[in-house]
């Protein structure tokens, strides 16, 4: 599941770097996917209580914060090499 991640992650930096965007549109791509997906959680944990909401939420913002750093990296990595 990782090497998936990683490897769409790396894929998206280095589009966006090729499609023109500013790092800080790749980051904030990475927010609003965050916002959608605590918001879904939200909406259809419901087994557990809150408990289980904040660790879904926890267990996504791990995930997400790793496809950030993948991406930005990798976005990084293309605009150094295609200027």
């Amino acid at each position: 599941g990782s090497a998936i991640q990683d490897l769409i992650s790396d894929r998206h930096g280095r589009q966006r770097a090729l499609l023109g965007w500013s790092e800080s549109e790749v980051r904030r791509d990475y927010e609003i996917l965050r916002e959608e997906i605590h918001a879904a959680v939200r909406r259809h944990v419901t087994r557990g209580g809150e408990a289980d909401t904040e660790r879904a939420i926890e267990v996504a913002n791990h995930m997400i914060d790793r496809g950030v750093e993948t991406s930005v990296r990798a976005f990084l990595e293309e605009r150094a090499t295609t200027g």
